[in-house]
């Protein structure tokens, strides 16, 4: 949990930073899909 915690501030951080030059890099749009497919694969490993 805090590996993803520190993912998250990270990506905030990048986009609050840079916000125009950020959202259209390839690796930021990669790095927040990865993020949403781990929090929906923890949600779904303690639901089971």
């Amino acid at each position: 949990m805090l590996g993803f915690l520190i993912l998250m501030v990270t990506g905030a951080l990048l986009f609050y930073a840079i916000p125009e030059r950020t959202f259209h890099r390839i690796w930021f749009r990669a790095k927040m899909l990865l993020l949403v497919l781990a929090g929906l694969n923890a949600w779904w490993f303690h639901r089971a």
